[in-house]
């Protein structure tokens, strides 16, 4: 189950600029570190890590 997802957002710039994941750690009231950010790409790891969460990939 996940908290919240979101997809690409006019007001929060692309990745893989780190400002999506951060705004949803900050709307789950937790730490960046506290969070593990899943994607299926290269450049779904790089806001993941830009902002300090671990990342996983996914095939």
């Amino acid at each position: 189950m996940f908290h919240c997802c979101y997809g690409q957002r006019e007001e929060i710039p692309k990745k893989p600029a780190p400002d999506g994941a951060f705004h949803i750690a900050k709307e789950m009231g937790v730490a960046p570190g506290q969070c593990l950010y899943i994607g299926d790409t290269n450049t779904d790891m790089k806001p993941g890590a830009a902002a300090g969460m671990d990342t996983a990939g996914a095939l």
